[in-house]
């Protein structure tokens, strides 16, 4: 698809462009997913939130922020974050994670040299 369309309308920049081959406007995707939504019946979740097209970077967002594999400084690139701060909205420290950790200090600090008495 994303090969066709760009024989279509050449590299511009932009991955969608609209009939008239100009790049989507903010209002005009909000109304598109608005009709979309519609047409397939999807309602509100109980806290009142839509389904927009921000959800589905949200949900990756935060599924990758909660994999302890992925450091901060990845997921802002991931995100395309140039700060760091943007980024720790999507990170939820995972408790049993953050005990882990804890505990991996502890057992490296208890199996250390210990400290001369001074």
């Amino acid at each position: 698809m994303l090969r066709r369309r760009m024989e279509q309308f050449g590299t511009t920049g932009h991955v969608f462009l609209n009939a008239d081959g100009q790049p989507w406007t903010k209002n005009a995707l909000g109304l598109r997913m608005r009709r979309l939504r519609v047409r397939a019946g999807v309602q509100a979740d109980e806290q009142g939130e839509e389904f927009v097209l921000y959800t589905n970077r949200h949900t990756f967002m935060t599924a990758a922020g909660a994999d302890p594999t992925i450091s901060p400084p990845h997921l802002a690139r991931l995100g395309g974050h140039t700060n760091t701060k943007t980024t720790d909205k999507y990170i939820h420290a995972n408790l049993a994670a953050v005990a882990d950790a804890g505990r991996r200090v502890g057992e490296g600090i208890s199996t250390s040299a210990p400290a001369s008495g001074g």
